[in-house]
Order: structure tokens, then sequence, then C-alpha cells
């Protein structure tokens, strides 16, 4: 995680559902014996595809997070948003007018 600059990682079964997050602080601080899924923390917040930036912003700022996943309607993980990754958006949008 730390080579590519993320501060979290999904957890996903073999059908790509998302089952938790699992943060770098948590897996660095973690005994190496730990697994996986005694570390990560359930995904009380998701975003499904079809919502709004703006719902994943308002998200965002009531939460302590910086990125959400983004999961289907069966759960399974597409993707994740980032606070940065709005802010590059908003930059690209305003900085094209």
């Amino acid at each position: 995680m730390a080579a590519q600059h993320q501060s979290c990682a999904a957890v996903v079964d073999d059908r790509g559902v998302l089952l938790g997050v699992v943060s770098a602080a948590t897996l660095a601080l973690a005994p190496s014996a730990v697994e996986v899924e005694d570390a990560m923390a359930v995904a009380s917040r998701t975003l499904l595809p079809t919502d709004s930036l703006l719902d994943a912003a308002r998200q965002l700022t009531r939460t302590e997070l910086d990125r959400l996943p983004v999961v289907t309607a069966e759960g399974e993980l597409v993707g994740m948003v980032s606070a940065k990754d709005l802010v590059a958006w908003l930059v690209a949008t305003l900085g094209a007018r």
C-alpha cells in the first residue's frame, strides 16, 4: 500500500464482494501473525456507481474517512473514491471553464 501511496485497501471475498477495509496504519501496528480479517473494519459507508459526486463529497465531509468503497447493489467492489479524487475532478472541471 505504501508504495502506491494508499492509506487503505478493500478486502473482498472470492466473488469480489466487499467484506471490509484495512488501513495501512492498522497493518503497520499489527503483529505479522494477525490475519487481515482480524485487522479489517467493516465498511459502514459505501457508494453506488450511480451516486453523484455530491453524494460522495457529503459522505466524506460527514465522516473522518478519506475514501469510500464503490459497490454494486450486490456488494461487489468496483472501485474507491477519495477526497483527493473529488478535488482533482473539481479542479479539472472548474479549470476547464
